[in-house]
C-alpha cells in the first residue's frame, strides 16, 4: 500500500509540474504560502497535495490526509 501510495503521489506531483494551474487555489494568512493551491493525490481522494507554482515546476508543502485539520496545520484563513 505505501508504495502505492508513493507511486501515485509522484505521478500527481509531475501531473502538477505540467500544469500547475489545475489545483483549486488556497488562501491562507502567511504571505510566504501566497499562491498555494491544492490536488487530490491520484487514485487516493482522501490525500491532498498542496503546492506553490515555481519556475520550471512546483514546490508540494505538504500532503495531508482531507479530513486532517489542514486548514490550521497550514494557517487557512476563514
Amino acid at each position: 500500500m505505501a508504495e502505492r501510495f508513493l507511486s501515485r503521489a509522484e505521478a500527481s506531483f509531475a501531473d502538477l509540474a505540467r500544469q500547475p494551474m489545475m489545483g483549486a487555489p488556497v488562501t491562507l494568512k502567511h504571505p510566504e504560502l501566497a499562491g498555494m493551491r491544492k490536488w487530490q493525490v491520484r487514485d487516493f481522494d482522501s490525500h491532498l497535495a498542496f503546492y506553490q507554482s515555481r519556475p520550471g515546476g512546483v514546490s508540494i508543502v505538504r500532503v495531508l490526509h482531507a479530513v486532517s485539520d489542514w486548514w490550521s496545520l497550514l494557517g487557512f484563513e476563514v
